[in-house]
């Protein structure tokens, strides 16, 4: 895990989300060279800074730098739909007032650049935090798919030294369906799931 103070891990995230916005806004003119050409240098210099500082300030009312990483969902991600929907509006405004005419192909690659970028950054560093050290972990089985098996799993992908890489339950209602990403065997192929992910804790749920 990083090793740092939640307000600096806040400060990184709002300066990388600086950096995506400007990003993806160069890209977007750059697929648009006709509308880049009718602005000035140094007002698209300005725009490149302006617009995703918008989309910042917004992010932090909506409270997207208060989520821990760690712990992000799909709820705490929906707060990039306004500042990506604000910032898009500013870049319209500005392109409203510097140029001729308002590029929507530029509004339309920006948000939808702008949303992934974001979106998906926090959703790999969430990886990141939370499987800092996956590779050294220790498969394990889980005995037994029901709600208590889930909530070991659960548990242990959230922190701990073993990863578990399958479930073995009697029930033959829930031979080989899938439950949050992992298989579920009889216990006929207990010993033969031991030897293929080379196990050495058959954890009971």
């Amino acid at each position: 895990t990083l090793e740092i103070s939640r307000i600096h891990k806040q400060v990184l995230q709002a300066v990388l989300d600086l950096v995506l916005g400007a990003i993806c806004l160069s890209v977007a003119f750059a697929l648009q060279p006709v509308a880049k050409a009718e602005i000035a240098p140094i007002d698209l210099l300005v725009l490149v800074f302006l617009v995703p500082a918008v989309a910042v300030a917004v992010f932090y009312r909506a409270g997207l730098y208060r989520a821990i990483l760690r712990y992000i969902t799909g709820a705490s991600l929906r707060a990039i739909v306004p500042g990506v929907a604000s910032s898009t509006a500013a870049l319209g405004l500005g392109l409203a007032v510097l140029s001729s005419q308002v590029s929507v192909a530029v509004l339309l690659h920006f948000a939808l650049l702008f949303f992934f970028s974001i979106g998906g950054s926090r959703l790999l560093l969430r990886w990141v935090l939370r499987f800092p050290n996956r590779h050294l972990r220790q498969p394990a089985l889980i005995y037994g798919a029901g709600q208590s098996g889930q909530q070991l799993a659960a548990a242990l992908n959230l922190a701990s030294g073993y990863i578990p890489v399958a479930f073995v339950d009697d029930d033959t209602h829930l031979h080989r369906a899938t439950i949050n990403g992992l298989a579920v065997h009889p216990s006929t192929e207990l010993r033969a799931l031991i030897d293929k992910w080379a196990v050495r804790e058959v954890l009971m749920a």
